[in-house]
């Protein structure tokens, strides 16, 4: 059975650079450097990142296309 994939979309307007994703992310996606956080592209679309997101700027699409629903 093949991985799930994801592609993250970062609002950085709405990014407080809290470091929730970073802390939570069970494949370590994420990064802060330079005072923006970065995307890695490891994402295996657990969906943790996008729940947790304090600030709602992260939005995770899963490989077919469609946009997981938030809230």
């Amino acid at each position: 059975m093949a991985k799930k994939k994801g592609t993250v979309h970062i609002d950085h307007n709405r990014c407080k650079l809290c470091g929730i994703c970073v802390s939570i992310c069970p494949v370590q996606n994420y990064k802060i450097n330079q005072h923006k956080l970065k995307e890695l592209g490891k994402c295996i679309a657990c969906m943790q990142c996008e729940r947790y997101c304090p600030d709602m700027a992260l939005i995770i699409d899963t490989k077919d296309g469609k946009d997981t629903p938030t809230g």
